[in-house]
């Protein structure tokens, strides 16, 4: 009987000195989305200048991302990490300016409903609670409003190829402690940029170019093309 009561005490000590079991989410479709930008079309002789910074419009809508927990899940509630592979460079304002090549820095903004404002990268946010989360049912991951800052720390010249590269990973668990193993949804870029070039000569300034050897004589009037 002694050593009865002391299984149970030791089993009720264990159960409830274990928290719930942790788990690691996924995209309810079976594949990460993802949330693309397109480069292509954003710099202008007018912006391509070091230190410009460029809003991109906000992707004001809902992300459309679904995710699913499995079985196991006991809690209602999720964290979200927002993960680079590459280190913040600056910081403005809340805004972490990430190095996305040689010619720019990339930060950004994410509302979440229950969150708020935030700005990534960032790890384990605290979310709020679903409960289909603990039924194994698709839930939302409510990102919304993204705001895409891109700064220039070197102008384009001719035509730029930006391969498409992942900005931020991000990943749905329902503990500080699980692995972001499983990524839900990306964020990612890429565009070939050209930007017309401009070449200012103030009123009144001298231009020489230098001809070298080439004589007066072959050029017959203004205009014409040097005859040999």
């Amino acid at each position: 009987m002694k050593i009865y009561s002391a299984l149970l005490l030791a089993g009720t000590a264990l159960f409830f000195t274990h928290p719930a079991l942790a788990t690691v989410c996924r995209n309810s479709n079976g594949t990460p989305t993802d949330i693309f930008y397109d480069l292509s079309d954003v710099f202008t002789s007018g912006n391509n200048r070091p230190g410009q910074v460029v809003t991109l419009p906000e992707k004001s809508g809902w992300v459309g991302v679904n995710a699913t927990c499995p079985a196991g899940t006991t809690v209602n509630y999720t964290y979200r990490s927002y993960v680079s592979e590459v280190p913040v460079q600056s910081t403005e304002g809340n805004f972490k300016y990430l190095k996305l090549n040689d010619y720019l820095l990339g930060a950004m903004s994410i509302t979440d409903s229950y969150s708020g404002v935030f700005y990534p990268p960032r790890n384990y946010i605290r979310m709020g609670v679903d409960y289909n989360v603990s039924q194994q049912r698709p839930f939302g991951v409510q990102d919304s409003k993204l705001v895409f800052k891109l700064k220039v720390i070197r102008p384009f010249i001719n035509m730029v190829t930006i391969p498409r590269q992942t900005m931020f990973t991000v990943y749905v668990t329902t503990s500080t402690g699980d692995a972001l193993s499983t990524p839900v949804y990306t964020i990612s870029y890429s565009g070939k940029v050209e930007v017309p070039q401009n070449c200012e000569v103030n009123a009144g300034q001298v231009v020489e170019f230098d001809f070298g050897d080439i004589g007066a004589s072959l050029f017959s009037q203004a205009g014409a093309i040097v005859k040999y």
